[in-house]
């Protein structure tokens, strides 16, 4: 039943979904808390919010998973609502609940959820908190905190977080960057990124198209189109999934 309910959620087919929930509740299956899970999941992978709040809801305290938080607040991340995603982090990380502790998956979520919501100072309190705290924090956490800060126009921030976090820096975390640099136009940042990552990465076309679209923006079609002759030197090819913002 999992499987199928996150099948269901992988492809967005609420209408399955519903008659799975349906089925599992006539024969009394919702009682388990992984099943619960994925519902939640799902109903929040389908567009339906609420229906998912309403099933963490109604669980009782003590039955929901670190899995239940964490799908709770990854829901919340994804359809924008940040309030939400923040105040449930703030209570998994209080005294209030005493059997699950936030990991790195709880941290990621609230941090995407600030990051999308451009709340850059909440989030940057945050992840201070979580670093004093010696929580899980990888990479993948400064590459959110890149991408909070590119979004906001702090990019030479962004470009100082990455030179001292305590990790190799990797294409993910300098995608984010030039993502950032796209969005406010910055070509000087964006070039020192896209420097970067043909270094780590030089056959994902994907960047190339960012500079060149940077240029193109910046009145510099020449550039844009020394830049795309590059990539075709290089036999670079555009991953497909690869977004404006430098993510997946």
């Amino acid at each position: 039943m999992i499987g199928l309910v996150s099948a269901c959620a992988a492809i967005g087919d609420l209408e399955a979904g519903e008659d799975l929930h349906s089925y599992m509740e006539a024969r009394g299956l919702c009682w388990m808390v992984a099943l619960r899970n994925a519902l939640i999941d799902m109903y929040a992978k389908c567009g339906c919010l609420l229906r998912a709040r309403q099933l963490f809801d109604e669980m009782k305290e003590g039955k929901r998973s670190l899995v239940t938080w964490n799908s709770m607040i990854w829901a919340h991340a994804a359809h924008g609502d940040a309030e939400e995603a923040i105040k449930l982090f703030r209570r998994i990380s209080s005294r209030e609940v005493q059997h699950v502790r936030p990991d790195g998956v709880t941290n990621l979520a609230v941090l995407s959820a600030c990051a999308h919501a451009g709340r850059v100072e909440e989030g940057r309190k945050l992840f201070d908190e979580m670093t004093k705290r010696g929580e899980e924090v990888g990479v993948e956490h400064y590459g959110c905190m890149v991408d909070m800060m590119g979004r906001a126009g702090m990019l030479n921030e962004a470009w100082h977080l990455v030179e001292v976090m305590p990790f190799e820096s990797n294409d993910m975390v300098w995608g984010a960057l030039l993502g950032g640099c796209r969005i406010h136009g910055d070509v000087k940042m964006g070039e020192r990124a896209v420097a970067k990552l043909m270094k780590l990465k030089p056959e994902e076309g994907g960047y190339y198209i960012l500079l060149s679209a940077i240029y193109v923006e910046a009145g510099r079609p020449v550039d844009a189109a020394m830049i795309r002759r590059s990539m075709d030197l290089r036999k670079a090819t555009k991953t497909p999934g690869l977004s404006h913002n430098g993510s997946q």
